[in-house]
């Protein structure tokens, strides 16, 4: 087994190529480790290309274009293999499992084809919303002038996601990154990952959303709150302190915006909520908020990751076993587009954003953070 294989797949529009440039960045700078990062197919790549502009092509000649292609790269690299960390970019034997196969060759069949292939030590399959790759490629083709094929439809995209995720859950070594979010987030996400790989310590954090999720925000913001916490924060709180996970709040204040509080009104609720968790033992590490309307875009805001990002690369964070608890969907979404396990806490669950759990109210919690 070559521990030190390191490869990159997934769908059109998912980022591959540039979250590929910063992890090899990552790891020669941070990590201090030799990198040879690569794209497929290294060999053959003008005929395989040529081939390709046919329509009604043969799949399995295809595939053994890209079979021979991988033979000859792997000989040719051979010496590189040990201490070095290989990179391999849009095209590795997952995508020919996951486009073969849809052209109707059988899974088994393209494993046994590539039996010569050593098995890398990680698999990043880089996948995002159908929505959100279509509109990355048509912008890319706006930006850069790059020729798109007219097949790149959100129809098609779905179904070789679909396919990846099925090919994933039979790779031991795969692991499904989501890219809808920020570029930084995504980063974060595979640097997490990929710190855990090499044995690197990190802290594991819970952050939380303010109100609705253990603060009562129903009478905002016609008066400044008098921080109504509600019963059993402290004690679930104090729970998750006692697992060694570092407590965090994440929080949206529209309200500054709308002129309806001031900065200085919102920071004191905020100073005011920590100190009586404080008082109760618990120590809340960090609180970040926006103060901005939904209309006005900014990164900070729910479920853009502006705010998270900062306190992971702050405080050493591993997303992999992390949590993100709230109430609303860009609660939910925020979590998700930075890698965190989440938790909804409200008793109707939304149908259209799904979290990995969902409980009544924050006495629940201690049961579904690890």
């Amino acid at each position: 087994m070559n521990s030190n294989l390191i490869l990159f797949d997934g769908i059109s529009g998912s980022g591959k190529g540039s979250r590929l440039a910063c992890l090899t960045d990552f790891l020669r700078k941070d990590s201090g480790k030799n990198v040879f990062a690569f794209s497929e197919p290294f060999y053959l790549r003008e005929e395989i290309k040529e081939f390709r502009k046919n329509p009604d092509r043969d799949p399995r000649k295809e595939l053994e274009l890209f079979v021979k292609s991988r033979k000859r790269g792997l000989l040719d690299y051979e010496d590189k293999i040990g201490e070095r960390y290989y990179g391999c970019g849009d095209r590795s034997f997952i995508s020919t499992l996951v486009y073969q196969s849809l052209q109707g060759i059988p899974i088994e069949e393209i494993k046994s084809m590539h039996s010569f292939y050593p098995n890398p030590g990680l698999a990043f399959i880089l996948l995002c919303d159908p929505e959100v790759a279509v509109e990355r490629i048509h912008g890319r083709q706006i930006r850069d002038g790059v020729d798109i094929s007219l097949d790149e439809t959100v129809d098609k995209i779905s179904r070789i996601r679909d396919r990846y995720l099925e090919v994933a859950e039979n790779l031991p070594y795969a692991h499904v990154i989501n890219t809808n979010g920020r570029p930084e987030a995504v980063d974060l996400i595979l640097k997490s990952h990929m710190k855990g790989y090499l044995g690197m310590e990190m802290n594991k954090a819970v952050f939380l959303d303010k109100d609705g999720t253990f603060v009562d925000n129903s009478g905002y913001p016609d008066v400044i709150p008098s921080d109504d916490i509600f019963e059993g924060s402290y004690d679930a709180l104090r729970a998750l302190q006692e697992k060694d996970y570092d407590l965090f709040i994440v929080s949206s204040q529209p309200w500054v915006a709308r002129g309806r509080m001031s900065s200085l009104e919102t920071k004191a609720v905020f100073e005011s909520v920590v100190n009586k968790f404080r008082m109760r033992g618990v120590d809340i590490k960090d609180y970040g908020y926006c103060e901005h309307a939904r209309e006005d875009n900014c990164p900070d805001k729910k479920p853009a990751t502006r705010i998270f990002e900062g306190m992971i690369k702050k405080y050493n964070i591993d997303t992999r076993n992390s949590y993100m608890i709230g109430d609303i969907d860009g609660d939910v979404l925020a979590g998700q587009n930075i890698g965190l396990t989440t938790v909804r806490i409200d008793s109707k669950h939304s149908e259209d954003v799904v979290a990995d759990y969902n409980i009544r109210d924050i006495r629940d919690l201690p049961s579904c953070v690890k």
